[in-house]
């Protein structure tokens, strides 16, 4: 009985989301758009009466003003409707394949009321002929875009300039010509009861993991919500962890080069419209180290700041939590003439070496935040001659020590070498709870927080693939490729991390 009730419980549920058909009455449909379209002053509603062959004919024209193209329906719908309509009757124009002779656009016949305004709100030029049933739609759309152009954030030293925009359709394409092959599936949905964003999945399918590709497809077609902004917003529905997951399960790029590299790596793609860049999945913490222009430098070269990256990323997680659980607990630990430079630039500060380190770093933060917050031409003056003068006021006015300013400025440093923006965010926090660890019990603190860090990220997995790969589970033939950076005509495989279908990349 209880089975049977929740059944009848959700068949309630599915037939009150059914869109309600609209009326057989061309009067009643426009008093019901009207009522409906009432306090949404953008959507234009205009009757024109038309005289036919035999009769006078009332039409009902709804468009969005700002998403539909007033010189298409001005010049090409109106003049061709009014032709159509003087040389036939209303009787003759049931089917669609004359309105679709007469009117050089794409038509649709729609009976139901919800798709019909969803077509009005992207563009479309909804069109009610009295004596016949429905609304034909009509593709006038001409949304307000930007043509694309070099990213503000990933700059182009030699790669492409033609980065991804907030059109869905453009970025695809992008992609497109980059991959001109039937193999690259492109499949559509929409995703929010309210906002009906359309998100795009691509994946090569030849090369991508079936299993992550189907299960990602059935989980995008379960999400109910009303809107979708972001992209933070629907990971939490794909992933199986916890939307609490502090480290970022994906990366992400405005540049379509970069994408199509990671589709031939046996990655998927997913893109929100709206939204300028692309949502590149699985991920490893290697390929958080990466850069779109690694592609196109010296292997030499790439091989060499991928090391100074890790090494970025490794001194801004541990560095400050080093130092004070050294300075504090086990300054036995440091040279002789290394610790009387640290107390002789101690001399003075009132505070302790904790909370001196804890005040810097909020410092910095601030500094950061206002720096991404103001113009990028203002940010970068902000950042760096803002913490020049604060340091210096410190300094002078015996605030910090030089030492623990250097520290700190170190730790800032190396922040910026990481590319991923979610992944700075994720370390400056937990940075702060690896200070205060190593400031309650020192050096034991501190490795606790680094097995801590570790554990957790040998844990992590990002559509299967594991975070840490290729050293755990280590993979000689992916840490080569990943990790280091060595010419294309000796990478013969693909990944073997993304366990993809095709797994030759050369023959």
């Amino acid at each position: 009985m209880k089975w049977n009730h929740f059944l009848d419980k959700i068949g309630q549920k599915n037939k009150s989301h059914k869109s309600p058909p609209l009326k057989t009455s061309f009067k009643e449909n426009e008093q019901l758009l009207r009522e409906k379209l009432s306090h949404c002053q953008d959507v234009i509603i205009a009757t024109k009466q038309f005289q036919s062959k035999d009769q006078p004919v009332e039409t009902l024209w709804i468009y969005n003003e700002g998403l539909s193209s007033h010189k298409q329906i001005n010049e090409l719908v109106f003049p061709c409707l009014q032709q159509l309509l003087e040389s036939i009757s209303v009787k003759e124009i049931q089917v669609n394949d004359v309105l679709n002779k007469w009117l050089y656009t794409d038509i649709k016949k729609e009976d139901q009321l919800e798709p019909l305004l969803r077509q009005i709100f992207a563009g479309q030029l909804a069109l009610l002929i009295d004596g016949l049933e429905g609304a034909f739609l009509l593709n006038v759309a001409d949304q307000p875009q930007r043509t694309p152009e070099e990213s503000n954030t990933e700059i182009a030293l030699l790669g492409s300039r033609d980065n991804f925009t907030e059109n869905i359709t453009v970025n695809v394409a992008l992609i497109r010509k980059r991959l001109p092959t039937a193999s690259l599936y492109y499949e559509k949905f929409t995703v929010g009861v309210r906002s009906k964003t359309s998100v795009g999945l691509l994946y090569i399918d030849d090369i991508a993991r079936p299993e992550v590709i189907t299960k990602v497809k059935k989980q995008l077609s379960e999400i109910r919500i009303d809107a979708i902004s972001s992209y933070s917003d629907l990971i939490d529905y794909l992933t199986d962890y916890s939307p609490f997951t502090i480290f970022p399960l994906y990366d992400y790029t405005g540049r379509p080069d970069y994408v199509s590299n990671a589709l031939l790596k046996g990655r998927f793609i997913l893109l929100l419209d709206g939204i300028p860049t692309a949502m590149i999945a699985p991920v490893n913490l290697a390929l958080l180290l990466k850069t779109p222009e690694d592609l196109h430098q010296s292997y030499l070269y790439v091989t060499v700041e991928r090391f100074f990256r890790t090494i970025g990323l490794l001194v801004s997680f541990f560095l400050p939590g080093l130092y004070i659980a050294i300075t504090t607990y086990h300054p036995d630990q440091i040279p002789l003439s290394l610790l009387s430079t640290l107390v002789l630039s101690r001399k003075g500060v009132p505070l302790s070496t904790p909370m001196e380190a804890i005040i810097m770093l909020i410092l910095f933060e601030l500094f950061r935040e206002a720096g991404i917050r103001l113009p990028s031409a203002v940010g970068q003056t902000l950042s760096v001659v803002g913490g020049l003068i604060i340091g210096e006021a410190a300094i002078r006015a015996g605030l910090t020590s030089p030492t623990l300013l250097v520290v700190v400025a170190t730790t800032a440093v190396s922040t910026f070498t990481l590319v991923n923006q979610s992944l700075q965010g994720v370390i400056s926090v937990i940075r702060f709870g690896i200070l205060i660890i190593s400031s309650l019990i020192g050096i034991y603190g501190f490795l606790l927080s680094v097995f801590v860090v570790l554990i957790y990220l040998s844990n992590l997995r990002s559509f299967g693939v594991s975070y840490l790969a290729p050293i755990s589970p280590f993979s000689f033939q992916d840490f080569i490729q990943g990790v280091l950076r060595i010419p294309i005509p000796y990478i013969k495989k693909r990944p073997q991390m993304t366990k993809s279908k095709d797994t030759r990349r050369q023959r």
